[in-house]
């Protein structure tokens, strides 16, 4: 059997992942491991509640079941977390290796920010003469972002630079402020420093675009650098200089350390990898290299766009059917309609999987389902497909997160992120990746899919429970709590079509009137009259326990009898029903001495066109009954 290796790790690090798992993979014996990857898309700038969800993910395996634990401490996004992660691993007998940090008892694998950053401001400087910068920061608590920043305070100290920290923005990694902040500080050329150097990629390709609004250009008015040497910088134009952090030989370093655990090897030891200057356009140089990954991306635009419509149609249709259902019950064989049918975008490993609870929101509240930010033990099958096979049973346990899978056969890795409404972590996405999808994280776009459907579907949910209640409301006697006539009405259509669709259908009609209740309202008050209704009620309802009862008026009962239920017992109800009325008479208080005449009329007795006739025949024996109790007084 494969080993088993658990990585935590942030959606918004997904290229340094990718590079990470490419170095790792090619350097790991095929059919010796699985991977099963965590990602969470927690973010500084996102509502405090959405974070606290998408980190839970990383809490969703029993990480004592693995072999290996991986851990991108560099883009966790939260310095809380991260400890409780490593204090939470730190009581595993478990060998843990830490991605961008070192921490004891673990081993690490860092990258030395130096080495490339400093080469990359070296090289604005020396060959572009740029003496002026802004920088434009992470989040002030990012380790990664301050030593960045620190490189340059260094180097422009070393060359006796103006470069304050009036020359520095702190982004949190969000675009938005950063688009903000150079529209309003940069108007004309002038207003330009030499350099606007970034914190990573994104950030740089936001100011190109910021720039645009103004007429300003990169390289030309201003040099734009970045950090991380990210996918789409491949492609962009202008490709930005910036600094690749060997993600791929810390995958390969990866690799060795988990082979020599798997050896035997107990020493735990840290190691580092260079940082590479990677230079792009935007700091006025020429890239080949960069040309042609974008004569790649054209060649292959036409073919993704093509796979992508059929993507956005299946996100679609599954926004679609969450919006449409208002049943927890309708959500799997809605959603299974959609998948089951073919592989679609999403593979032939596809699982959304939920929390048993999750029906109980049509009824209560978040905070009394289940407790906040925490992961049931068991899952309900919603849609589980692995390479052609369909999830049989109905719930899997939590230890089991991937249903059907037997770990035999080829290295694979499955991605898993968080299904969430409000503080209710309440399941979770299953996909195979990332290799399946030319190295694109498509888990995020379903994942996001389904929590923003949720949100309606728990709204549909919800309105459909008031509106049950509001139907029991009106579909109940008052006084008896069993059915009324309006919901008899319904009952018969419904009956009827039934009937229709099969006419060897048996069923039975039992129709009872109370006798003596005039005497007891006029002797003894309506009071006692109504617990003499209700006593009779009680009577037909216990021993006619499998039918559906209905009160039809005053002192008028009936009784609908299904094949496989009451009807196949009818005589020895019938009798037991007597049985109980006799005894009653010997009761003390006179609402207890029950009597009521009773009907019957059978399905075979009528045929399609003459279906009314079942009731007029059960009422008909009714009062035939009734008839003779009273001359038996």
């Amino acid at each position: 059997m494969k080993k088993k290796i658990a990585v935590l790790a942030n959606y918004w690090s997904s290229d340094i992942v990718d590079m990470f798992f490419e170095g790792l993979t090619k350097s790991i014996p095929e059919e010796s491991m699985d991977f099963y990857v965590f990602v969470a898309a927690n973010s500084y700038g996102r509502d405090e509640n959405i974070n606290r969800n998408e980190m839970e993910v990383h809490n969703l395996p029993y990480l004592e079941d693995y072999d290996v634990i991986i851990i991108f401490s560099q883009g966790l996004n939260s310095d809380e977390h991260k400890q409780d992660l490593y204090d939470k691993c730190s009581k595993l007998d478990k060998p843990v290796i830490l991605i961008g940090d070192n921490y004891p008892g673990f081993y690490g694998i860092t990258a030395n920010n130096y080495t490339g950053m400093r080469a990359l401001v070296e090289h604005i400087y020396e060959k572009h003469n740029a003496k002026k910068y802004f920088f434009i920061a992470g989040a002030p608590s990012n380790p990664d972002s301050a030593y960045r920043l620190e490189v340059v305070q260094e180097f422009a100290k070393e060359k006796n630079l103006e470069f304050t920290d009036d020359d520095v923005f702190y982004s949190n990694w969000e675009l938005g402020p950063v688009h903000n902040i150079i529209v309003e500080k940069y108007k004309t050329k002038e207003d330009l420093p030499d350099a606007i150097i970034c914190a990573n990629d994104f950030i740089a390709m936001s100011v190109c675009n910021a720039l645009d609004l103004a007429s300003l250009t990169c390289p030309e008015d201003v040099i734009i650098t970045g950090y991380d040497n990210v996918r789409s910088n491949k492609i962009y134009y202008p490709s930005i200089s910036t600094v690749d952090q060997n993600y791929g030989k810390a995958g390969e370093k990866a690799a060795e350390i988990i082979l020599g655990i798997l050896d035997g090897k107990t020493e735990v030891y840290s190691t580092t990898v260079d940082t590479e200057c990677v230079i792009g356009e935007s700091c006025g140089c020429k890239s080949l290299v960069h040309e042609k990954n974008r004569n790649n991306f054209c060649h292959n635009k036409v073919e993704d766009e093509y796979i992508g419509f059929f993507r956005r149609g299946r996100l679609f249709d599954l926004s679609h059917e969450l919006n449409e259902a208002d049943r927890f019950a309708q959500i799997a064989p809605r959603l299974q309609k959609i998948f089951y049918k073919d592989n679609g975008s999403e593979g032939s490993c596809f699982h959304i999987m939920m929390d048993t609870r999750f029906g109980k929101l049509a009824y209560e509240g978040v905070e009394r389902v289940a407790p906040k930010y925490q992961f049931a033990d068991e899952f309900k099958v919603i849609v589980s497909k692995m390479d052609g096979r369909i999830a049989q049973a109905e719930k899997y346990p939590r230890r089991n997160l991937v249903p059907t899978y037997d770990s035999y056969g080829k290295n694979r890795m499955f991605i898993f992120m968080p299904i969430y409404y409000k503080t209710f972590s309440c399941g979770y996405l299953c996909m195979e990746g990332p290799q399946q999808f030319g190295n694109e994280w498509y888990c995020n776009e379903y994942s996001e899919c389904i929590n923003e459907s949720i949100k309606n579907f728990i709204n549909n949910i919800q309105l459909s429970a008031v509106n049950d209640k509001l139907s029991a409301i009106m579909h109940t006697d008052p006084m008896t709590r069993v059915k009324n006539r309006a919901a008899f009405e319904e009952f018969k259509e419904q009956l009827q079509l039934e009937y229709v669709k099969n006419p060897n259908m048996k069923f039975g009609i039992a129709m009872f009137d109370i006798n003596n209740l005039k005497q007891i309202n006029d002797i003894y008050g309506h009071d006692s009259g109504d617990q003499y209704i209700k006593n009779c009620c009680h009577l037909i309802c216990k021993v006619f326990e499998h039918s559906a009862v209905f009160r039809l008026g005053g002192d008028e009962f009936l009784a609908i009898l299904k094949e496989g239920k009451d009807l196949d017992k009818l005589d020895e109800l019938r009798k037991m029903f007597n049985e109980k009325m006799i005894e009653s008479q010997n009761e003390e208080d006179v609402v207890d001495r029950l009597s009521i005449a009773s009907g019957f009329g059978f399905s075979e007795e009528i045929t399609l066109e003459r279906y009314e006739d079942i009731f007029k025949i059960a009422d008909d024996n009714m009062y035939k009954v009734k008839k003779m109790m009273k001359g038996q007084n």
